[in-house]
């Protein structure tokens, strides 16, 4: 589930690349902090394209959309395993770690019997 989200992020972030790109080629310049905000659909969805600027730009917005339900679908397993994992949970109480991190270092992990001490573990 950990490495699908990742693969769904970098999806939408090369989407978000794309987008970024049609608009530096038109020279399209914004105020915007962040450009994929809902404040700023409207804007993109407003603003004049040669055609097929147009049905670049809207299929790429298409698609994040998309990935963005299936982040939504994943993130929320991630939340059910987290739920139901103690050792992901007490992970979590490190400074700087969260749900994606200390389920990353369990994934990695996999059977910590498999380490003869603590310093194999962390080298």
């Amino acid at each position: 589930m950990l490495r699908y989200r990742a693969s769904l992020v970098s999806t939408r972030t090369g989407l978000k690349n794309k987008v970024h790109a049609i608009l530096a080629r038109l020279n399209e310049r914004n105020s915007y902090t962040d450009l994929f905000g809902k404040a700023v659909a409207l804007y993109l969805e407003r603003l004049e394209l040669a055609p097929a600027y147009r049905k670049s730009l809207d299929g790429f917005l298409r698609l994040m959309r998309e990935v963005n339900l299936e982040i939504e679908e994943a993130d929320a397993g991630v939340r059910c395993a987290f739920a139901e994992s103690a050792e992901a949970q007490l992970l979590a109480t490190i400074p700087g770690v969260g749900r994606l991190i200390s389920l990353t270092i369990l994934a990695k992990i996999v059977d910590i019997d498999r380490f003869h001490s603590a310093r194999h573990l962390a080298s």
